[in-house]
């Protein structure tokens, strides 16, 4: 049983390396750029919705305080009848207003908790981006080195197999 558990272990070991091997960490990076930015494009698509959205209600909500909200409701001075209507009528309309207030405050909370989501966003993005260009800078590094390294191994050979080539032109 110790035996098998530990072939397992082994085997899985290998599988990972090799997954590891073959996965480009670049690529990867760059994938998860992409996904990061589409995140914060949503975002920014949603934030301006909601402003929008509030914008509409604020204008209702302003169309209701100035008396614009119900144009069916008239007063004749002197006239009871249409006394107790325009009370109803005018209750409707604070009610309505009470609820436009109560989304608006909603709505500025909703947006105030998105602005700073997407804020915090687009520094974890930044940094990402700044990590990829220091890896990419990195690699290329590394790269260059390991040029250097095989040229000066092969050393004088090399310089000398190209100074012969230089003299046979």
């Amino acid at each position: 049983m110790a035996l098998t558990n530990r072939l397992f272990r082994l085997f899985r070991a290998d599988l990972h390396a090799l997954l590891d091997r073959i996965e480009s960490p670049e690529r990867s990076l760059r994938q998860a750029i992409r996904e990061m930015s589409e995140i914060v494009a949503d975002d920014d698509r949603l934030l301006q919705a909601l402003r929008r959205q509030r914008a509409r209600v604020a204008a209702r909500l302003g169309e209701l305080s100035n008396g614009d909200g119900d144009p069916d409701v008239f007063t004749v001075p002197g006239d009871e009848r249409l006394a107790r209507p325009l009370d109803q009528s005018g209750s409707q309309v604070r009610r309505q207003a009470a609820l436009l207030e109560k989304g608006l405050n909603e709505l500025d909370g909703r947006i105030g908790e998105l602005n700073d989501v997407v804020s915090e966003r687009r520094v974890q993005l930044d940094a990402v981006r700044r990590e990829a260009g220091l890896l990419s800078c990195r690699v290329v590094l590394a790269e260059t080195l390991d040029r250097e390294r095989s040229v000066n191994a092969a050393g004088p050979e090399l310089s000398l197999l190209d100074g012969s080539e230089e003299r046979n032109r």
